[in-house]
């Protein structure tokens, strides 16, 4: 009877330790999968910001450029509200002492300022696109 018994725990032992190594490489490649799957929705977050920067950039630089036509910076709301943060940095960076009134600043100052701005905008693009190839690599 304790034979029986020992027999039948051995198997059991066995059975357990053979299902357990089935398991590990159904295991390992659902890890695999779920890294895989990490990956790919990071670099399409990666891509959607690229677009939206290059979208941004189309937006805010014309938008850009009619502030800079005239007016004060603080009186076009849509502006403010429509361009990345690295664009009202970039603009902000040339006021004179904190005066907001664009016809006080020099026609070059004005394309200085633009120019800022989109080297800023192309930076963060840059700065996007370096980071889907890291994942990729």
């Amino acid at each position: 009877m304790n034979e029986q018994i020992l027999i039948a725990f051995i198997g059991l032992v066995g059975a357990i330790i053979g299902g357990l190594i089935t398991s590990i490489p159904i295991f390992i490649q659902e890890q695999r999968n779920h890294k895989r799957w990490l990956i790919e929705k990071k670099i399409a977050y990666l891509k959607d910001q690229i677009e939206e920067i290059d979208l941004s950039k189309k937006l805010s630089l014309k938008d850009l450029q009619n502030v800079l036509k005239g007016g004060k910076f603080e009186e076009n709301g849509n502006f403010v509200s429509s361009v990345p943060m690295e664009v009202i940095e970039a603009f902000q960076k040339h006021l004179p002492d904190g005066k907001t009134m664009i016809r006080d600043i020099p026609e070059a100052k004005r394309q200085e300022i633009f120019i800022d701005a989109a080297t800023a905008l192309e930076r963060k693009k840059i700065e996007l696109q370096k980071n889907i190839k890291k994942l990729l690599s």
